[in-house]
């Protein structure tokens, strides 16, 4: 396909000699240029890529680059020079840009310990993948970048991980940190009431922390950690004077 083309008159039909025919270009060289030694004014170019512009001045072919080439690998154009008799044609070669892998932040640190989704973004000229992620993120891979899936934290620690991303030889990695969730620790009833001859009862616990424990209780109850989420609450006969005994467990 032609991507440009300068023409003129083509009337005469002489020889085209060029000084080279290879031109290699650097990833982030923007021009070049080749003599044409021709008698002959009257030549017609073409190119065959929109990335270079070429131009004819003054028998010299001046060749611009339109940008960079990020990529790894080397591309290639074609361009002809010729008249009714003639034509010769150059190759151009751009070199590929060296292989780069970044995560643009350094570190994500998140204000709460709730779900949440956040799109990390990506800068590379190469194929990659996520080599290493906390266990407690998903991720998928979407367009220049991550899209990361945070559980919610449930415990009373902050968390702090690592996403590493590898390329053929680079390494990026962003650090990830989540604070701990409020301390959750309530009881089944707020409540319990037992006859004069005493008795016992199982309050159920519910927290999110491992260590909680008992503070205070009266001297005629005895109250015992079965186990994470329950208590045992004993309580002592009362002796018959009439009076009610009420009191507090902490």
């Amino acid at each position: 396909q032609i991507k440009s083309r300068i023409s003129t008159d083509n009337s005469e039909r002489k020889s085209i000699k060029l000084t080279k025919k290879e031109i290699t270009l650097h990833y982030n060289t923007k021009n070049d240029s080749i003599e044409v030694l021709s008698n002959n004014k009257h030549l017609n170019i073409e190119c065959n890529v929109d990335w270079l512009d070429v131009s004819l001045i003054n028998n010299k072919i001046l060749v611009k680059c339109n940008n960079e080439n990020h990529d790894i690998h080397n591309r290639e154009a074609l361009i002809k020079v010729y008249n009714e008799k003639t034509t010769e044609t150059i190759r151009v070669v751009q070199l590929g840009s060296p292989e780069y892998l970044t995560i643009k932040e350094s570190l994500i640190e998140f204000e709460n310990n709730k779900e949440t989704t956040v799109f990390i973004n990506v800068v590379s000229n190469t194929e990659w993948i996520i080599q290493y992620k906390p266990d407690w993120c998903t991720f998928e891979i979407a367009n220049n970048g991550i899209k990361l899936y945070l559980e919610e934290n449930t415990q009373r620690y902050s968390r702090e991980g690592k996403l590493i991303i590898t390329s053929l030889t680079k390494e990026s990695e962003l650090i990830i940190r989540q604070p701990a969730a409020q301390t959750i620790l309530y009881t089944s009833v707020d409540e319990i009431s037992f006859s004069s001859d005493g008795g016992f009862s199982n309050i159920k616990v519910s927290t999110n922390s491992t260590d909680w424990v008992i503070l205070d209780y009266p001297r005629w109850l005895e109250v015992q950690k079965i186990n994470q989420d329950t208590l045992l609450v004993s309580c002592n006969q009362n002796i018959p004077n009439g009076e009610i005994r009420d009191d507090n467990i902490q």
